[in-house]
C-alpha cells in the first residue's frame, strides 16, 4: 500500500507521505541543498533512528546538524525551548535551513514551536516515530510547551512543509506504548469516522504491517478531513479535543506519573458520562462500548484506574475542578467547554458549535459519582 501521499489542503497545503522506508531520495527532492538540514530528535532516537537518515542527507549533498534533547514530558519546557533557539543561534542557522522533528508528540511539539518562533519562521518536517505523533501530533499545525506543568499553555498554529510517516518505525516500540496510540485511534472513531473501529477489533491484528499501515492511513485521514475546515480551531477543530478537556487537566494534577494516553482514556469516558447526563448521547450503549473498545487495549477507564496506576493518593471533585479553570479554551465561564458525543462517529454540534458549556454542578455530579465508585467498589 505504499507509498500514499494525504494532502491537507489549507492555506499552507503540503503533503503527508505515508511510506515503507525514510531511506528515500525522492523525500528530500523538495529541499535545496543551498541550505543545511536541523534535525532535533532526543537521545535514544539518535543513536536508533536518525545515523541512516542523516547519511542519506549528506549523501544527497545537504549539510547537517543534529540537536538532541532528552526524553519525556518534563522535557517540554521553556527552558528547553530557548536551549534549542541558542544552538541555532550559535550555528548561525539562517532562516532558509529545513528543520526537522524526529520523535513522538513532544519532540514535534518542541521542534515545531521552535521552527515557528526562530527567525519568525522557518521550514519545519515532521517525522512522526510513535503512533501517537502519526495520527494526531504531527497533523495540523499544533506546536507548544508546557508551563508549570499546565499542557501546551505556550505555543502556536505553524503548519509544516510535510509530513513523513513511516510505519515500520513502530517495530522499535513495545506494544503498551503502540497500545497509548490507539487512544486517540479510538476517539477519531467516536467523534467522526466510525469505520475505523473494526479495524481495532482484533489487537493481534495489528502486528501485522497492512492492517497498522491501514489504520494509520484511516486516522491521518479523518484528522487532516477536520483540520482543513477549521485550521485555527475556531469551530470544528474543536471536536478533536474529545477526551482531553478532562484529560489535560487530569494530567496536571498527576504531573508526569501517567502517559497522556491514560489521562485522554478516563478523559474520554468522563465526557461520554457529561454527554449521557445532558441528554446529548442519544444511548447509553455509546459509553458501554468505549468502555469496551479502550479495555481491549489495556486503557484506564475510571479514575480509579488512574491512581492504582499513579500510585498516588486521590485528588478530590475540587482539584479537578480548579485544574480546569486553566484550560485554552475556557472563556467567560467558570468551566470551559467540553465536546459532546451524540453517537458513534458522531460529535455533536450546538447550532453550529462543537464544545458545549456544562455548569459545574452537572460536572460535579459526575465527578463525585465516580470519586463514590472509586472509594465503594
Amino acid at each position: 500500500m505504499y507509498p500514499i501521499m494525504i494532502e491537507l489542503v489549507t492555506d499552507s497545503p503540503h503533503p503527508i507521505h505515508l511510506v515503507d522506508s525514510l531511506q528515500n531520495p525522492k523525500l528530500f527532492a523538495s529541499l535545496s541543498t543551498d541550505f543545511p538540514l536541523i534535525f532535533i530528535t532526543n537521545t535514544k532516537l539518535n543513536a536508533l533512528i536518525l545515523p541512516p537518515l542523516l547519511d542519506l542527507a549528506r549523501s544527497l549533498g545537504f549539510s547537517v546538524e543534529t540537536l538532541t534533547i532528552p526524553e519525556g514530558e518534563e522535557t517540554k519546557t521553556g527552558d528547553t525551548f530557548l536551549s534549542l533557539h541558542q544552538q541555532l543561534t550559535d550555528l548561525n542557522v539562517p532562516r532558509q535551513a529545513t528543520l526537522i522533528g524526529v520523535g513522538g508528540g513532544v519532540i514535534l511539539d518542541i521542534a515545531g514551536f521552535v521552527a515557528a518562533t526562530h527567525c519568525r519562521g522557518m521550514p519545519f518536517i515532521a517525522i512522526p516515530t510513535t503512533l501517537v505523533a502519526m495520527i494526531d501530533a504531527s497533523i495540523g499545525g499544533k506546536n507548544g510547551i508546557n508551563l508549570n506543568h499546565i499542557k501546551n499553555r505556550i505555543g502556536s498554529f505553524y503548519l509544516p512543509k510535510a509530513v513523513w510517516i513511516c510505519p515500520r518505525k513502530l517495530s522499535f516500540l513495545p506494544q503498551q506504548e503502540l497500545h497509548h496510540g490507539i487512544a486517540e485511534c479510538i476517539k477519531h472513531a467516536y467523534i467522526a469516522d466510525s469505520a475505523i473501529l473494526p479495524l481495532l477489533q482484533d489487537p493481534n491484528a495489528l502486528k501485522k504491517e497492512d492492517k497498522l499501515s491501514l489504520l494509520i492511513k484511516k486516522n491521518c485521514l479523518c484528522k487532516a478531513s477536520v483540520v482543513q475546515q477549521d485550521v485555527r480551531d475556531y469551530a470544528k477543530r474543536q471536536i478533536l479535543n474529545f477526551g482531553h478537556t478532562l484529560g489535560h487537566a487530569l494530567e496536571m494534577l498527576f504531573i508526569g506519573k501517567i502517559p497522556h494516553s491514560c489521562a485522554i482514556s478516563v478523559g474520554m469516558v468522563l465526557e461520554t458520562k457529561l454527554s449521557l447526563s445532558l441528554g446529548v448521547a442519544r444511548s447509553p450503549a455509546i459509553l458501554h462500548s468505549l468502555i469496551q473498545d479502550l479495555l481491549r487495549y489495556q486503557l484506564p477507564v475510571s479514575l480509579k484506574d488512574l491512581y492504582m496506576r499513579a500510585q498516588i493518593p486521590p485528588h478530590n471533585c475540587d482539584q479537578i475542578l480548579s485544574a480546569l479553570t486553566y484550560d485554552k479554551k475556557k472563556q467567560n465561564t467558570p468551566l470551559p467547554p467540553f465536546v459532546m458525543i451524540e453517537e458513534i462517529g458522531l460529535a455533536a454540534s450546538f447550532d453550529g458549535r462543537f464544545c458545549q458549556t456544562i455548569s459545574k454542578h452537572i460536572l460535579t455530579k459526575v465527578l463525585e459519582e465516580e470519586f463514590y465508585a472509586m472509594h465503594n467498589n
